[in-house]
C-alpha cells in the first residue's frame, strides 16, 4: 500500500474522496502513525518468522510503498491516519470513536511471541 492509498482509505472513513486538502500534511501524519505502530509491526514480523526492524521506517513521498505487515496496513494504520486527520474536524465524539477503534486495532495486532518480553 502506498502513502496515497493509505490516505485515500483514511479519508474514505470520513466519507470523503478528495485527498488534496490533506496531502500537504499527510506525510508527517503517516510517519507518526508508523512510529506508533512500530512495536506491533515487530511483534507481527517475529511471529511470521521474519527479522525485527531496527529503525522506524519513514516515507518521503505519498507514492512510496509502506512495507508493514498486512494486519497493520489494512486496519490500524488507516485508523491512525484517520485520527490524525480528524483532530482538525472539531467533532470530538467521532474522533473518540476513531481513537478507540485505532487502539483496539493496535491491540489486536500486538500479538504475543513466545520468548519475547517487551516493557
Amino acid at each position: 500500500m502506498t502513502g496515497m492509498e493509505l490516505l485515500r482509505n483514511a479519508i474514505a472513513l470520513m466519507h470523503e474522496e478528495d485527498t488534496s486538502p490533506y496531502e500537504a500534511v499527510a506525510i508527517p501524519m503517516i510517519n507518526l502513525v508508523l512510529a506508533e505502530c512500530f512495536e506491533a509491526e515487530n511483534m507481527l514480523r517475529l511471529r511470521a518468522g521474519k527479522s525485527e526492524r531496527t529503525e522506524i521506517p519513514e516515507i518521503t513521498s505519498l507514492a512510496e510503498t509502506i512495507d508493514y505487515e498486512a494486519a497493520l496496513l489494512r486496519r490500524a494504520l488507516i485508523l491512525g491516519v484517520c485520527c490524525r486527520i480528524y483532530v482538525d474536524e472539531d467533532n470530538n465524539p467521532i474522533l473518540q470513536m476513531y481513537k478507540q477503534e485505532y487502539a483496539m486495532a493496535l491491540d489486536d495486532a500486538s500479538v504475543s511471541v513466545d520468548g519475547v518480553i517487551r516493557d
